[in-house]
């Protein structure tokens, strides 16, 4: 059987690259069909393409983040600002948050939104 995607339950996810103490912890959710669409418009193209592709999966499957600090060790507050996006409003991490993190933290936690917005195996055995 086929289960329904809910864009609001959240899966904590930790960065390989968090080799600190306290974690920063990443609430993930698989992202919409119309989100999904418009990402995957993103990925047919040259890599820069695919790259934007994946941060946008992290802007809109990002939820929460917690534990997460400035380069002084300040705690960020987590922003979303809302996004139209194929007719519908979406919140989306903000610009303020996306440029504190490395490149590599966002194309990491973005790649596990969109896989866990694909069917799983039993599901996909229909």
């Amino acid at each position: 059987m086929i289960t329904g995607i809910s864009s609001l339950e959240t899966k904590d996810f930790v960065s390989s690259f968090d080799k600190g103490e306290d974690k920063t912890i990443f609430k993930i959710a698989p992202l919409t069909s119309s989100l999904q669409i418009y990402i995957s418009k993103m990925l047919s193209g040259d890599a820069s393409n695919s790259i934007e592709a994946v941060v946008e999966a992290f802007k809109f499957g990002v939820k929460d983040i917690i534990n997460l600090k400035d380069s002084s060790g300040n705690f960020i507050k987590f922003e979303t600002l809302s996004k139209p996006i194929r007719g519908n409003n979406y919140n989306a991490v903000s610009d303020k948050i996306i440029e504190l993190l490395p490149l590599n933290v966002l194309s990491e936690v973005g790649a596990a939104i969109l896989k866990i917005g694909n069917l799983e195996d039993d599901e996909s055995k229909n």
